[in-house]
């Protein structure tokens, strides 16, 4: 058997982007796979497809197609498509959508850097070490404010606590007594 059809995307086939590569599954078998890359005007054709059902699927890195279904039976070639309406033959493709696997980078904007979180608080770290002294000079100077902390706090130690003296002793019997 022999299955004729052509290919018409409204783009320039003879070009190897988009590369198109068509692909006949055996629905019974997936292993029993027909592969054919259509030719420049976008004719392709396979050779000797046993009797059986196929599933027709076009493969493109930038394009989706419609997937086809085939029942092939004898001389007789039966097109149908998702939802399984007859399709006419000669078999015309178009392509569904494009496919987008990356994003587009986004250009340089100084707010974003600006509105970055890193940025944000080295910028809040940066403000609070130069304002922390002036804050605490103006508090310092503020007579009511020292007389409103010495009467709301505990007294302060006059003192330093004193800490145990520790004192080494030799012990006896050591190594440089018994020469």
């Amino acid at each position: 058997m022999i299955l004729t059809y052509y290919l018409i995307v409204g783009l320039d086939i003879s070009s190897n982007e988009p590369q198109l590569r068509l692909r006949l599954t055996d629905s019974v078998d997936p292993s029993n796979v027909l592969e054919q890359l259509p030719n420049s005007d976008g004719e392709f054709t396979f050779y000797n497809i046993p009797t059986g059902y196929y599933t027709f699927d076009v493969d493109s890195k930038q394009l989706m197609f419609r997937q086809f279904r085939l029942e092939v039976n004898g001389k007789q070639v039966r097109v149908k498509n998702d939802n399984d309406t007859l399709v006419q033959t000669p078999l015309s493709l178009r392509p569904v959508a494009m496919l987008n696997f990356f994003e587009r980078r986004a250009p340089f904007r100084i707010w974003n850097l600006l509105t970055s979180p890193m940025v944000i608080m080295m910028g809040v770290t940066g403000l609070l070490a130069f304002l922390m002294p002036m804050m605490t000079k103006a508090i310092e100077e503020d007579e009511e404010t020292k007389e409103a902390f010495k009467q709301s706090g505990p007294e302060p130690i006059n003192q330093a606590p004193e800490w145990p003296t520790l004192s080494f002793t030799r012990p006896q019997g050591s190594i440089k007594d018994k020469k």
